[in-house]
């Protein structure tokens, strides 16, 4: 996200502007940032995985889904 050399910085913008729409706090508007490019995203992914371990791996992957109450 602040890589200089991220093939995907222009995704996240140091400044942007924010639409209230008639709501009255900051935390309460919509970020106008660009979309996101999936292919783009998706492929700047790539090299990174490569240098996961096996425990980083496990844990980036999907596994069973529990319900606590």
């Amino acid at each position: 996200m602040i890589n200089t050399e991220s093939p995907i910085l222009d995704f996240y913008p140091k400044d942007f502007e924010n639409d209230l729409n008639g709501k009255r706090n900051d935390w309460e508007a919509v970020v106008l940032i660009p979309f996101i490019d999936e292919r783009r995203l998706l492929s700047a992914m790539e090299q990174p995985k490569m240098h996961l371990n096996p425990e980083e791996i496990q844990r980036n992957s999907r596994g069973l889904m529990h319900c606590y109450s």
